[in-house]
């Protein structure tokens, strides 16, 4: 069980290739498998609201979802899983079994897309400890120049490319809206087509890793994080 001072939301998108199931067969699927059913509204990028059918199970929930970045595909599978740190054992227990009835496999999936939103407590003032990574002297210059504003490093963006494409890892870190001086949230998206890097991640993933990647980009004690 993990802390309740940590919160995480992990969002894992599969593509298919091509139709592996029928509507009717996802929900045969989502019922054998003791998935409520709940009706909701998505909205798409033009602002429209269209009809979303969700699929819940304790801390995790299942949609199809249209990926509006490519036309006429299939529809992804989406899995959302809650305060969850071990992805793999969310992944074996549940996932994979639910992919494969659908039949899911490997030579069926186009892409993975991996996007995990994590809350974690700050040691020390927020905005501090991201502008402490910059050169102080950029930052004493650059509000002589801009006087009574009091600029600082607000948000500190990390990428494989840019635009980062199919293929690549994004992390961003920034303090929480709610509570800017005591929290950061790091935002992680990853894009795969391929298998072996997904589950090289999975394997990884966990609450070190983030705790990890906080004391090293921002020197905070991660004994004490933890």
């Amino acid at each position: 069980m993990i802390s309740t001072k940590y919160k995480a939301t992990l969002t894992l998108a599969f593509q298919p290739k091509y139709p592996t199931y029928t509507p009717e067969t996802f929900k045969r699927t989502m019922d054998k498998k003791g998935f409520l059913l709940s009706q909701g509204q998505a909205r798409t990028p033009m602002g429209q609201s269209i009809p979303l059918e969700a699929f819940s199970k304790g801390d995790i929930i299942v949609i199809q979802l249209q990926n509006p970045a490519v036309q006429g595909a299939v529809p992804q599978v989406v899995f959302q899983i809650l305060n969850n740190f071990s992805l793999k054992i969310a992944y074996d227990e549940t996932v994979k079994e639910l992919l494969s009835e659908l039949k899911l496999v490997d030579s069926a999936v186009a892409g993975i897309d991996i996007r995990i939103l994590v809350y974690v407590p700050a040691l020390q003032d927020s905005l501090k400890s991201l502008s402490s990574i910059l050169k102080s002297g950029m930052l004493s210059k650059l509000n002589k120049k801009f006087p009574k504003k009091n600029l600082s490093v607000t948000s500190l963006r990390l990428g494989s490319a840019f635009p980062m494409g199919q293929e690549g890892l994004e992390i961003i870190i920034e303090p929480s809206a709610s509570n800017p001086n005591a929290e950061f949230f790091i935002n992680l998206h990853m894009n795969t087509s391929s298998l072996e890097t997904f589950m090289e991640f999975i394997n990884i993933y966990e609450k070190d890793l983030i705790i990890n990647m906080i004391g090293t980009l921002l020197g905070d004690d991660i004994n004490a994080i933890h």
